[in-house]
């Protein structure tokens, strides 16, 4: 990949919030990654670097969530996550904890999944990402969801305004 094509990572203004993560690689590693959010986008570029790895549109989101397993196993009628047992990620077990922590905090319990649509940008890819601590996770998707929701306002308002605008425009020319 030539970098010199790659874009640079938006200003300082647009940004919304940022956080350094670990992605979850394909091999089952994990990658330092430097997530940034606009009303727009949220970025991904390597940490350190200023040009973006990758985009994941705001309205491309289906779902942001923390994995936590401790709630899925209690009973309350959550769902424990298919992909968090996957084999394909087999260090991110709920049983598996982080030393010996008496608290027993599990990976699955730091790992925050964003799910795409299908036909979008990202064609349906599942991002995981691993924040320091289950509350650092729970403030990121917090933040993230209010950004998607509020991308979804803007498009709603737009999309009104566009039927609104067509509707004057054919009775102004009928």
């Amino acid at each position: 990949i030539n970098n010199d094509r790659r874009q640079p990572l938006p200003e300082k203004n647009d940004i919304k919030g940022e956080a350094v993560l670990e992605l979850s690689m394909l091999d089952g590693s994990w990658q330092k990654r430097h997530v940034l959010w606009t009303k727009e986008d949220v970025i991904l570029a390597h940490e350190g670097k200023q040009t973006v790895v990758d985009t994941i549109p705001l309205l491309d989101i289906t779902s942001v969530r923390c994995n936590d397993s401790a709630a899925a196993n209690s009973g309350n009628g959550r769902k424990s996550d298919p992909s968090v047992s996957n084999t394909r990620y087999p260090d991110l077990s709920p049983d598996v904890t982080l030393g010996s922590n008496p608290n027993k905090t599990t990976l699955s319990q730091n790992l925050l999944t964003i799910e795409t649509i299908l036909d979008g940008h990202n064609s349906g890819r599942s991002y995981r990402l691993r924040a320091h601590s289950f509350e650092h996770c729970r403030e990121i998707v917090s933040q993230l969801n209010k950004e998607v929701a509020a991308a979804k306002v803007q498009l709603l308002k737009n999309t009104r305004f566009r039927k609104s605008q067509a509707w004057v425009r054919a009775m102004y020319e009928s």
